[in-house]
């Protein structure tokens, strides 16, 4: 109960005070009917008052609906009106005693009913705990309102140690030019540069209809910059090399071959150049130490129509070429990113193009490559558990995170563990790169087959006039059926929310080890606030409820130091061996390979 009423604490005043009164009025509406049948009165003015939860409705529609976006309005807010229609209809039944009982179960139903889906659909399935409106606002109107709401409500301001005055000075005259000249492409990249300075991926901007996802494809091209033909990698020397070359091209013509050193960037030393650029789209990284490491990816876009190059030759000399841009660098950038976490490659401009069949196809294959669950042997002894999301049945999920407890997880993981161990498991990678968070629940039934203590894994909580209201609490039980099976831990910074607690959780087993390129994200305070910006085209999340750590300070989150507070056990160097492999044309698992090397390394 504490984490539905933290829910309506959070959510839309206006909204749930409505909501709250049409159940209120429906009770006051058949009892004040009871009375004047009784009584054998006049329904004239009962019938008349029926309309005024509609009418309440039409005004708060008038206030609280989003401009420009009617579709997501009705969406929204429709079921909380489902109860005044319900109660407006109610009045043609009044007189007829059968009818009146069917018909006051129906109205009461559709009040309740109404409520509580648009509850669920709210906070659980679009994460609008915290509404803020600014749809109706011009550009700088609205950075204004989203800067006030975040100082009121974003969970880490003290902890990252927020300047909002310093974020103001830099982004707000860039929100004043976009507003002057009309241009929403302008306003996205100055509102993305916003949250970049916050170093939280936990904060985002999405599109809420097709204009919207117009602007941000625009912009995303623009900050992702030119494409001279290939993208760069440091390797664990420090040397940078180019990776992905496309073959034919005029930097492959010039010399420019897959596995490169570059010495120089538009006359300035490699690492100097990479270091000292903005690379805003790396930025929202919480670690430091992962934005560098793909830094340079980003970074392979920087320079105008032309860039100035040097690199080392098959002869171990220095050569300098100017490159011509061949378009925007975007769809080199995803495949070289996609390559590095070990993703599955999807091409969404070439998917739209495609013909009916071959979406479906595309699709499969997708839904294949990210399969929740999966599982297979890697080699004769062991056995391979990808783990991509914390969701597994979502009317399940809620009702186990609300009783604190998920047996058909832990069922479902040890059967598939007990498949591999027929199939000759005697050791295991555990993949949780690229997970994408979602039930704490599922993480703490999980990681309780590998332990033989329990783990203590904090609470939820609301601040409340200034003091911390637990709302839910977490700890892993000690099941301990594979607590002596070897385990390696892959994950990576595209891990995050809740797969940080699964990294946490399971770095505390002593069988475990965590593993890989890159640490997970650093982001495990729970989502919530939601803000439709202009025109209703886009919003931002941000983090709302707080994830505290039994000392009640945040847990996993970095620091304004931005170092990651849960290390891997083994980080896996990437020589140029390695790259070659990760960045090249095949389907090998370089860290998987890895994983498995150093399970049977003695």
């Amino acid at each position: 109960m504490k984490l539905v009423f933290a829910y309506l604490y959070s959510m839309d005043r206006m909204t749930l005070l409505l909501a709250l009164f049409i159940i209120l009025y429906f009770i006051g509406m058949a009892v004040w009917h009871a009375v004047i049948k009784k009584k054998n009165g006049s329904m004239q003015l009962w019938r008349m008052l029926s309309f005024l939860p509609l009418a309440l409705c039409a005004v708060h529609f008038v206030f609280s609906s989003f401009r420009g976006n009617a579709g997501l309005s009705v969406t929204i807010f429709f079921p909380f009106y489902i109860g005044a229609a319900a109660i407006a209809l109610w009045q043609f039944a009044a007189n007829t005693k059968a009818l009146y009982k069917v018909s006051s179960a129906i109205v009461g139903t559709a009040t309740v009913v109404g409520f509580v889906f648009g509850f669920f659909h709210m906070t659980v399935s679009n994460y609008m705990v915290h509404l803020c409106n600014s749809s109706r606002a011009g550009y700088t109107e609205s950075f204004d309102k989203t800067v006030a709401d975040m100082q009121a409500h974003y969970v880490m301001n003290e902890w990252k140690e927020i300047d909002y005055d310093r974020i103001a000075e830099v982004i707000r005259p860039k929100i004043e030019i976009a507003e002057k000249n009309s241009d929403p492409v302008a306003y996205y990249k100055a509102i993305y540069e916003y949250i970049t300075m916050f170093h939280d991926s936990h904060m985002w901007i999405g599109p809420l209809d097709a204009e919207g996802s117009a602007i941000y494809n625009q912009a995303y091209k623009e900050m992702a910059g030119n494409d001279y033909g290939f993208s760069l990698f440091t390797i664990d020397t420090g040397e940078t090399i180019a990776i992905m070359v496309e073959e034919g091209s005029e930097a492959n013509a010039l010399g420019i071959n897959n596995g490169t050193v570059i010495t120089k960037w538009n006359g300035i030393e490699i690492d100097k150049a990479i270091s000292e650029s903005d690379c805003i789209l790396a930025s929202t990284c919480p670690v430091k130490a992962n934005e560098d490491m793909v830094k340079p990816i980003y970074f392979a876009g920087t320079g105008g129509e032309t860039v100035e190059v040097c690199f080392m030759d098959e002869s171990g000399n220095e050569q300098s070429v100017s490159i011509s841009r061949m378009g925007s660098y975007d769809k080199r950038m995803d495949q070289t990113l996609q390559r590095f976490f070990n993703q599955y490659e999807f091409d969404w401009e070439a998917f739209a193009q495609m013909s009916d069949n071959e979406k479906q196809s595309a699709f499969e294959a997708l839904k294949a490559a990210n399969e929740n669950f999966r599982s297979e042997m890697l080699t004769d002894n062991c056995g391979y558990l990808a783990i991509t999301v914390e969701e597994y049945d979502t009317v399940g999920d809620v009702i186990a995170e609300i009783k604190g407890q998920y047996p058909d997880i832990t069922e479902l993981v040890n059967a598939k563990l007990e498949e591999l161990q027929a199939q000759g498991m005697t050791e295991l990678v555990l993949d949780l790169r690229n997970n994408g968070g979602g039930y704490p629940i599922i993480m703490c039934e999980v990681v309780s087959l590998f332990t033989n203590d329990e783990i203590d894994m904090g609470c939820d909580a609301l601040k409340m006039n200034g003091e911390y209201i637990t709302v839910a609490e977490y700890s892993v039980k000690a099941d301990g059926r594979w607590a002596d099976l070897p385990v390696i831990v892959l994950t990576n910074s595209q891990c995050g929310s809740s797969g940080d607690g699964f990294v946490y959780a399971l770095s505390k087993c002593p069988n475990v080890t965590t593993m890989g390129i890159t640490c997970s994200d650093g982001i495990y305070q729970s989502i919530g606030g939601f803000i439709v910006l202009p025109d209703s085209h886009l919003y931002l999340h941000f983090p709302i409820f707080y994830s505290l750590d039994s000392n009640g300070e945040l847990m996993i989150d970095t620091r304004a130091d931005r170092l990651t507070r849960i290390p891997l056990d083994a980080y896996i160097p990437v020589t140029k061996e390695a790259a070659l492999i990760i960045f090249g044309e095949n389907d090998r698992d370089y860290e998987a390979e890895y994983a498995v090397h150093y399970l049977d390394t003695p």
